[in-house]
């Protein structure tokens, strides 16, 4: 449940009737505030593919970046932050699961109960714009790029000393967004991706949880185990680790059976 509590971040906005930065930033009409994480990215409802998740946080990214140096500063600046979390999230397959499950139920509770949703739960509404394809998505994108254009017109552009802090500062913000989602473990296992469909480990007999990392991360409690691994078609491996504090790197080396 940690990982449901970490992707329903509330950041706490204080909206006005006269100004609501999901609408005018990012061109969210949907009146669930905040949207869902699918509804920030203009993803359609329970989207699971990576390189369209990536694709769609680049844009939402890319559009809040050019209002640096306008009177929408602060909205994009945490917009920016909401749309990080929302993407860490979805790209934790573990996480995005959790979250997928817990928005699932707030809909049921929702519909049984014959109200709308609250605004961290996914709603119709906020399916129905978030449903949106990645070209959807570029429309947003170029709604939000004449807003900034407006807002230069109506506030003059920050000093220049200001307006480089800033651009700065939402270039570091960039680049920690654009870093895949953080994995942990103690035993590192060098397994790439495409070898693991129909594999296993198992902890002294005990299946072990697999993570989407590349290389493979495990975490192992501290002692002495019996690591065995498991792949189709090719004999299995056993490895015995004694697990301290560093971390331990596996080399896997598979013979096919009957060698």
């Amino acid at each position: 449940m940690r990982a449901v509590e970490i992707c329903l971040i509330d950041f706490g906005w204080n909206m006005t009737a006269a100004f609501d930065p999901y609408r005018e930033l990012l061109n969210i009409t949907s009146s669930e505030r905040p949207p869902d994480h699918y509804c920030l990215l203009g993803l359609k409802p329970f989207e699971s593919d990576r390189g369209v998740i990536e694709e769609a946080a680049e844009v939402r990214m890319t559009a809040l970046q050019e209002l640096a140096n306008s009177e929408y500063m602060d909205a994009s600046q945490q917009l920016l932050n909401e749309v990080a979390a929302a993407r860490r999230c979805l790209l934790d397959a573990t996480r995005r699961i959790a979250y997928d499950e817990e928005l699932r139920k707030r809909r049921e509770r929702s519909a049984a109960a014959g109200t709308r949703p609250s605004g961290r739960a996914a709603s119709a509404a906020s399916a129905a714009s978030g449903a949106s394809t990645t070209a959807g998505t570029r429309q947003a994108t170029t709604a939000s790029r004449a807003s900034a254009k407006q807002a230069r017109k109506l506030k003059p552009a920050l000093p220049l000393g200001a307006a480089a802090a800033v651009a700065a500062l939402l270039a570091i913000v960039l680049f920690v967004m654009r870093q895949p989602p953080s994995q942990t473990g103690n035993v590192i296992v060098d397994w790439p991706l495409n070898q693991r469909q129909g594999a296993a480990v198992l902890l002294d007999d005990k299946p072990l949880p697999m993570t989407e990392s590349d290389p493979l991360l495990l975490n192992v409690p501290s002692g002495r185990h019996r690591l065995l691994f498991q792949r189709s078609g090719f004999q299995d491996i056993p490895k015995t680790v004694s697990i301290r504090q560093a971390r331990i790197h596996i080399v896997l080396d598979w013979a096919p059976e009957g060698k």
